[in-house]
């Protein structure tokens, strides 16, 4: 049985939210710390011709300290209908791309521009900056049920 296939013709990326704390640290009692990288995702909108998916990337350190960042992006895409499979109706499409997540959020290049975000952010003011890989970082906790 052959795989079915989604294709988009049109895609938008919207930055929706950024976040930024910074974290005082008492400079004599400082651990050492790790940074934690967390993205999930969730399905907006899901239509015969539209899907929407909301990325939230978070940076931290463990344990706290230094700062915390959150960049939430949307990525709307419009079905390209004539070169994709055809799909019973948005459920059924909705189920591939959970199935397929991490391919259409990452070949999108959204995650590419939220990563350049983050470092322009994190590079402010002299420091160094976090460059993160330009896909979804899927783990255990990673997404919707």
């Amino acid at each position: 049985m052959r795989k079915s296939r989604l294709f988009f013709d049109e895609t938008k990326f919207l930055i929706e939210k950024i976040e930024y704390q910074s974290i005082e640290l008492d400079e004599e009692d400082t651990p050492e710390q790790r940074v934690s990288v967390h993205d999930e995702y969730f399905i907006r909108t899901c239509e015969d011709d539209r899907l929407v998916i909301e990325i939230q990337r978070r940076i931290a350190f463990e344990p706290p300290g230094v700062f915390e960042l959150s960049v939430v992006a949307l990525l709307d895409n419009h079905i390209d209908k004539e070169r994709s499979d055809k799909f019973a109706n948005a459920e059924e499409i909705r189920d591939y791309v959970l199935d397929h997540i991490y391919d259409v959020i990452s070949n999108s290049g959204i995650m590419a521009e939220v990563s350049l975000i983050i470092a322009n952010i994190t590079s402010s003011f002299g420091r160094v900056p976090i460059i993160l890989p330009p896909d979804l970082i899927l783990d255990e906790t990673t997404g919707q049920d």
